[in-house]
């Protein structure tokens, strides 16, 4: 009986994490335990998909690693084909070198400046009127002026990016004036 108990993993490594405990009946397809590649570690990220665009497999970029001094060089090993429909980025695997006190599960960046240039729409801050969490602003058109919801964005000094709700060109009313 003892020799339809042994488990044999298919690479070396360490176990991570023992899902039952001995003496536990274990079903078929229901995993026992997870095991960790200690010198196989590769970083996962989302990254813009403007951004994805530029990168290529075998491409060297530069890695942080939380709780290490240096910092290191991944290779990319995988671009995910699809862009998430809600936050339009693309899944990256990198590979990382051999490395000492390097961890699983440790938090990582990818430190790489996007070349991807992106006009943004800017208004002055004093320009927003709040409305509980609602944002406006009050458009002119000819003679007329009428609130018009906005989303915001980044903070620029004194500016504010605008999502949505106006169009570069579009002008608005401050409390000092007009503004286009």
């Amino acid at each position: 009986m003892l020799a339809e108990n042994v488990l044999y993993a298919p690479f070396s490594g360490v176990v991570g994490e023992r899902l039952l405990e001995p003496g536990d009946m274990g079903m078929a397809s229901q995993p026992l335990l997870t095991l960790l590649k200690p010198n196989d570690l590769r970083l996962e990220a989302a990254i813009s998909g403007t951004c994805a665009q530029s990168l290529r497999l075998g491409d060297s970029v530069p890695v942080r690693i939380d709780g290490l001094a240096q910092g290191l060089t991944g290779q990319i090993d995988e671009i995910a084909p699809e862009t998430h429909p809600e936050t339009r980025s693309q899944l990256i695997k990198l590979r990382l070198p051999q490395t000492d006190n390097l961890q699983q599960g440790r938090l990582g960046w990818v430190e790489f400046a996007c070349q991807a240039t992106q006009a943004v729409l800017l208004i002055p801050e004093q320009a927003i009127i709040h409305y509980g969490q609602l944002q406006a602003v009050k458009k002119i058109d000819g003679k007329h002026w009428f609130v018009r919801h906005i989303r915001t964005g980044k903070h620029y000094g004194e500016q504010v990016e605008v999502l949505s709700g106006l169009q570069d060109g579009d002008v608005i009313w401050l409390n000092s004036g007009l503004a286009q």
